[in-house]
């Protein structure tokens, strides 16, 4: 009887041990599972950040490759980024990664209409998971028309964010099985919410860049051929930009004048002269207009100058820029008819004392 009891509690302590290895050894897988999804959040988030498309930037190209990249390091059957169209009464896919076929999509639309669950959730700033998406209040909208046709099962939705208001959401789809969504995924369709975020504000950048590149060819183009001296300055007074016209007029080329001062160009009284002018204009921020004297290759011209501020998109001045033209002939004429008028006087003043 007493071997009996002890062979009793040996099974016993034999199945406690298993237990308990099992659930170590799960513990463990558990364990290693998360540590390789948190692996792939930060490999996916390094992914992310260095995300470039060859010969400049191309909005289309880049969401395309952080889609991918997502989608296949997480095994997410369906990666995709939808937009708000301007009414906001709508949501376009403006790309999506379908990691199974590997290819992209877009185009689709999405109405309010539709699923107006998901609507209302996503205008309230909140992440959509949903593990069964047809039965989840906030994304059932009309299965016959989209979940159901598409294999939709499961879906984790989370906005995009720009200037605080919501203009889109990024959208993961499991195709033909329920997922439980980790935390670990839940942190990456935030991490690429923000990442089309900074898409979306370097595609306003670079198109903002293509307009700015586009009206200072026309300006080039323009004042290129004005036969005008025209010219920029920075707050030091060095020459950022002249044209042809006011190379000329020094005997020297446009490269050769860029970044000298008027220190460099001109006779020390004029020069400060100059200066002077500009500070006042920095200082005020008022347009100046007048007549100058300036030593040229031509030899000493009178010239009508206007001077502005440059400022830059805050407001803030960070220049002069300036137009002249010659109007030495003129000055002189004038001169010439002021003394003429003055002798004049004098002589009808002489004739009076008579």
């Amino acid at each position: 009887a007493y071997v009996l009891v002890l062979q009793r509690k040996s099974r016993e302590v034999q199945e406690l041990v298993r237990g308990r290895t099992m659930d170590l050894e799960r513990s463990y897988r558990q364990l290693e599972q998360r540590q390789e999804r948190l692996t792939n959040v930060n490999v996916t988030m390094g992914g992310l950040s260095r995300v470039e498309v060859p010969g400049g930037f191309d909005l289309g190209k880049v969401l395309e490759q952080m889609c991918r990249l997502v989608g296949d390091r997480f095994q997410i059957d369906r990666v995709g980024v939808w937009l708000f169209t301007s009414r906001r009464t709508d949501l376009k896919c403006v790309s999506m990664y379908r990691r199974k076929s590997r290819h992209w999509t877009k185009g689709r639309v999405l109405t309010g209409g539709e699923f107006p669950g998901f609507f209302d959730a996503l205008d309230a700033g909140s992440q959509i998971v949903a593990v069964n998406a047809r039965l989840d209040r906030r994304t059932e909208g009309t299965p016959e028309d989209y979940l159901e046709p598409e294999g939709i099962f499961s879906m984790l939705a989370s906005p995009i964010v720009k200037s605080g208001k919501i203009v889109g959401a990024v959208i993961f789809d499991t195709l033909g099985e329920h997922r439980r969504w980790a935390q670990e995924e839940t942190t990456i369709a935030g991490a690429l919410a923000d990442f089309v975020t900074l898409a979306l504000t370097d595609e306003e950048r670079a198109d903002a860049e293509v307009r700015l590149r586009a009206s200072e060819r026309v300006y080039h183009s323009l004042v290129e051929n004005l036969p005008q001296l025209v010219f920029r300055k920075d707050l030091e007074g060095r020459f950022t930009f002249v044209n042809e016209q006011f190379g000329e007029s020094f005997r020297l080329s446009v490269d050769e004048i860029l970044g000298r001062t008027d220190q460099e160009l001109s006779p020390p009284e004029l020069a400060a002269k100059y200066q002077r002018d500009d500070e006042r204009v920095i200082e005020t921020g008022e347009v100046l207009e007048f007549v100058e004297e300036c030593e040229l290759s031509s030899g000493r011209v009178f010239l009508h100058t206007c001077k502005t501020p440059i400022r830059n998109e805050l407001g803030a001045i960070v220049g002069v820029q300036g137009i002249s033209w010659d109007i030495t002939e003129r000055y002189r004429l004038q001169a010439a008819l002021n003394a003429s008028d003055e002798r004049f006087r004098l002589l009808v003043d002489s004739l009076d004392c008579i």
